[in-house]
């Protein structure tokens, strides 16, 4: 996996860009990473407005559902969208529903 990884990256760096087929696939090897975190940036361009409101939904429709290979688990889409994200910035309580959890 981490060589196909530093194929896309390499590709990236080379062509000044990727193929939009390669930089999903990018992106399905990068989330399989366990210390990876789905976020959102602007590569540092500073931009005024950024609308990723669609992100979650397309993140679910493109990598579970509309794929016919490498169809990614929704658990562990799910996971990644919120309890991962929670415990990287020490949100320990926040991310996963627990029985008798409260919420604040």
């Amino acid at each position: 996996m981490l060589s196909n990884w530093v194929a896309l990256d390499r590709e990236a760096q080379g062509c000044g860009g990727l193929s939009v087929d390669n930089a999903a696939e990018l992106k399905r090897l990068r989330s399989e990473v366990a210390e990876s975190a789905w976020g959102l940036s602007d590569a540092g361009a500073q931009v005024k407005y950024v609308c990723a409101m669609s992100t979650p939904t397309f993140d679910l429709v493109h990598w579970v559902h509309d794929r016919s290979h490498d169809r990614l688990p929704v658990e562990f889409i799910v996971q990644k969208m919120t309890s991962r994200n929670a415990h990287l910035y020490g949100l320990n309580d926040r991310g996963t529903l627990q029985v008798g959890s409260v919420p604040m």
